[in-house]
Formats: C-alpha cells, sequence, structure tokens
C-alpha cells in the first residue's frame, strides 16, 4: 500500500510540473501576441493551468496526508498494552 501511495505521489508531482511548464509557456505567448483572438485563447490556457495546478496540489496534500497516517499505523503497536496497576 505504501509503495502505491508514493508511486501515485510522484504521479502527481510530474502532472504539476507538466503543468507550470504549460503554463509558462502560455504566459510567455500571450505577452508577446498581439492578436486579440489568440490573446484570449492563450488566457484562457493560463487560467485552465491555474485551475488544474490548484486542484492537483490539493490531491497531493491530501495523498501526503495519507502517507502520513499509513507510516504512523504502520509504526503502531496493533494492540494496546495490557493495563497494568502497579500501585
Amino acid at each position: 500500500m505504501g509503495q502505491r501511495l508514493e508511486e501515485l505521489r510522484e504521479h502527481i508531482r510530474k502532472e504539476i510540473r507538466k503543468e507550470l511548464k504549460i503554463k509558462e509557456g502560455a504566459e510567455n505567448l500571450k505577452r508577446v501576441t498581439t492578436d486579440r483572438r489568440a490573446l484570449q485563447d492563450v488566457s484562457h490556457m493560463v487560467k485552465e493551468a491555474n485551475s488544474k495546478l490548484s486542484a492537483l496540489q490539493e490531491e497531493l496534500q491530501e495523498l501526503e496526508s495519507q502517507i502520513l497516517l499509513s507510516q504512523g499505523q504502520a509504526g503502531a503497536p496493533t494492540e494496546p498494552p495490557p493495563f497494568t496497576n502497579n500501585l
């Protein structure tokens, strides 16, 4: 289970890097374009990339919480220690 979560985390990070490159390229195009229609298209691309980035970052946060929980459970004892009364 832990290995699967790690693979998923790496996949999400890869998708975040990809979206950042798309956003960067679109912002570069936005700076140099003079065509009004192209500017609208590029602005839409930037907005879409921002939306995907937000969703991916939220997904990554949730996944990292799951990883922390699973690591905590792996280190926790399966049964509580027996109660002893040393009074």
